[in-house]
């Protein structure tokens, strides 16, 4: 079973993939904004 998601990917490992882009891009964006 493939969980819903916001970026209608239904592979697990490219679904994965993103997941991380998205985790570090958001981490970069605090960490620059000093919070």
């Amino acid at each position: 079973m493939v969980l819903d998601n916001k970026l209608d990917l239904t592979n697990s490992a490219e679904l994965a993939k993103q997941e991380e882009l998205l985790t570090k891009k958001r981490a970069k964006e605090l960490f620059e904004s000093g919070k």
